[in-house]
């Protein structure tokens, strides 16, 4: 296996961290006097403005640790929950309101939104774990509600709901995460609805950056079409035809056909096939685990820690994973398809 990692960290979104260093061969007690009376200040001096608590309480699940991270956070950092006899409690810091999703061992996962100064009341049961309230702040509230309006809801319904939710809710944070969950991540074959909704919000959050950049890649999701030349350095074209694949550890469609990847791409000579896997996670922990496992396929797996701002997808106007891009040596495209299925019948005639 062949692994290249670039990362990029920024103090945003910091919980509050004390740290000792240097202390080998001085005195403990002077150090450690130190150390208490910079608590104490911290402590007389209150809560930080852009501070947050979450207090939870998770009916039936005694001990176990749970992970916790900023959606759209530039820092990769993810932190752990330490749940005690069903309790709970967890201090970040966040300015704007901000999605943070927790983490289960069973890779469950759960959003809420933390802003600055919002003392949050978290509470689930350990036999429905997608039926958690968190309440403290208007978008908890109106999350709850929509938990509560699909709980039972198919997939379509689901999104259906969402919509309705983003049209009503337009101007809310909440809309935006809806937005990215439901219309981005598992986008559909006709990005016409999610170009209408990208509309109406941006028309509502003028000043959105990442709501323009939404919008080009769905506008120009077609623009790497077949024939056309990529831009790619030579050094990822290491055979006479590559195969790109898009994925994310949070979408279980693509990562649970890494397994299948690697069966596929074994049946065919390294000189006529290299394998290159592109990540869009935000956060490397999960891509570590899922990248470490030992693979004679010489598979090369890239991770930069931006998200969908990946210079390759935004290239090839990704948008929905998993994503299956095949090159020649030229950089001509010659496939492009997101449907797992179709990947062994696209390579056979590619190759062929």
């Amino acid at each position: 296996m062949i692994k290249y990692k670039v990362q990029r960290t920024k103090d945003k979104g910091e919980s509050t961290r004390y740290k000792v260093q240097g202390t080998k061969g001085k005195a403990p007690f002077a150090v450690l006097c130190t150390l208490y009376l910079v608590l104490q200040l911290f402590t007389a001096c209150g809560t930080g403005t852009d501070e947050f608590r979450l207090h939870g309480e998770i009916s039936g699940m005694e001990q176990t640790d749970l992970l916790i991270y900023n959606l759209y956070g530039n820092d990769p950092r993810i932190d752990t929950i330490h749940v005690n006899e069903g309790r709970f409690a967890y201090a970040g810091h966040q300015r704007e309101p901000a999605p943070y999703i927790i983490v289960f061992p069973n890779a469950v996962e759960q959003v809420f939104f933390a802003s600055a100064r919002s003392s949050l009341d978290y509470e689930a049961t350990a036999s429905d774990l997608r039926g958690y309230k968190v309440k403290g702040t208007k978008e908890n509230e109106l999350l709850n509600q929509f938990r509560e309006d699909t709980h039972d809801a198919n997939p379509v319904e689901t999104r259906d709901i969402a919509e309705r939710y983003i049209r009503h809710n337009a101007d809310s944070p909440v809309a935006l995460y809806l937005f990215e969950r439901h219309f981005i991540q598992d986008l559909e074959d006709d990005p016409a609805r999610a170009i209408e909704l990208c509309n109406l919000l941006q028309q509502n959050n003028p000043t959105n950056a990442t709501l323009l950049a939404t919008r080009k890649a769905l506008t120009d999701r077609q623009t790497m079409k077949t024939g056309q030349v990529a831009d790619l350095p030579d050094s990822l074209l290491t055979a006479s035809h590559t195969l790109l694949y898009f994925w994310a550890t949070w979408q279980p469609s693509a990562w649970t056909h890494m397994g299948e990847l690697r069966k596929t791409v074994k049946r065919y000579p390294r000189q006529k096939l290299n394998t290159v896997t592109i990540s869009v996670d935000a956060t490397p922990a999960n891509w570590n685990s899922f990248t470490q496992e030992d693979d004679s396929s010489a598979i090369r797996h890239l991770y930069d820690g931006h998200s969908w701002d990946t210079p390759l997808a935004r290239q090839f106007s990704v948008t929905r994973l998993p994503t299956y891009i095949i090159l020649d040596r030229q950089h001509h495209v010659l496939s492009r398809t997101e449907q797992p299925e179709q990947l062994q019948a696209e390579l056979d005639k590619v190759l062929k």
